[in-house]
């Protein structure tokens, strides 16, 4: 059984970032790209979101679960495929593994007008895992 504080502390941090995020998506791609504290902020509150949704995911994964996962990309597959959230919001979220491997691995190699496009569509993608691991705890209980 998932310990629900555990993912409700981490649904509650994913919503915080995903905020920051939309925020930034305001900005103008010139704006957004010149300003190093802009990008730092993107960066790192994608980075982190990703993380949340995919801690949750491992949560679920070992209190529910026979199935472990061997990294991010396949925390959101086996979800999917064990219909713990939907199929299409599984899918949706393993780009976003590798976006944070390479935000963390790669972080000097990024295009930073590749981070701004990612701000136009992370956030909803983020959103729909929330919302997809909400209707799961309510499920479960």
């Amino acid at each position: 059984m998932v310990v629900r504080a555990v993912a409700d502390r981490k649904l509650t941090q994913l919503d915080v970032y995903v905020g920051y995020l939309e925020e930034l998506a305001k900005l103008e791609a010139e704006t957004f790209v010149a300003d190093y504290r802009s990008v730092g902020a993107a960066r790192y509150y994608l980075q982190a979101s990703i993380e949340c949704c995919a801690d949750v995911g491992a949560h679920i994964l070992a209190t529910d679960s026979s199935r472990r996962a061997e990294d991010y990309r396949s925390v959101f597959r086996i979800l999917g495929e064990e219909a713990l959230v939907p199929a299409d919001v599984a899918v949706a979220m393993e780009p976003a593994a590798s976006l944070r491997n390479r935000l963390v691995h790669g972080y000097d190699q990024i295009d930073d007008g590749r981070v701004f496009e990612m701000l136009k569509t992370a956030p909803a993608t983020l959103r729909a895992f929330a919302k997809a691991i909400a209707v799961y705890l309510e499920r479960t209980e």
